[in-house]
């Protein structure tokens, strides 16, 4: 799928303009609502990735500390792993939460300024939060499959070698 390759609606005989669907007032409305919506969750993702990245640190001091425990010391992963993945996700999730953020300041300054090079601006920033979001979906359904399929087949070896 290519991105930009749109035809709208042209067809190779056809000499007539393309129709371009209109913005009204009621959907300039509705972009303006959905770009409070969107300035909330982004908010809210700003304030989960600081709490995901203290976490993280967090958790990697003190379970690099309770290693020295006797008690904890025989644990098989090393216990920084924890606060370190906190990191790694934080740090993943950046991305579509500044396209979410960018979408919501462009889609209010394209209702303020009737501006239609905000209004794509916005637009492009909104497709970019979806297709990061879709990717990181696509990951993580593949990532379960994997695992489940991991946990079945070493549970299995694992029976018929009790055997």
């Amino acid at each position: 799928m290519e991105d930009n390759d749109y035809t709208l609606g042209l067809e190779t005989g056809n000499t007539n303009p393309p129709l371009i669907p209109q913005i009204t007032m009621e959907s300039l409305g509705y972009l303006n609502t959905a770009a409070k919506w969107a300035k909330f969750l982004a908010i809210l993702g700003f304030i989960g990735i600081g709490f995901m990245v203290v976490g993280g640190l967090f958790t990697s001091v003190f379970l690099t500390f309770l290693r020295s425990v006797p008690s904890m010391s025989s644990f098989p992963v090393p216990m920084g792993f924890l606060g370190f993945f906190y990191i790694i996700l934080a740090a993943v999730y950046v991305m579509p939460v500044i396209y979410l953020n960018n979408f919501s300041n462009n889609i209010s300054k394209a209702v303020a300024f009737r501006e239609t090079a905000i209004l794509t601006e916005a637009l492009l920033n909104l497709k970019r939060h979806l297709k990061y979001i879709g990717i990181m979906t696509i990951v993580i359904i593949a990532t379960y499959i994997v695992g489940i399929v991991g946990v079945m087949i070493f549970t299995l070896t694992n029976t018929m070698h009790s055997f």
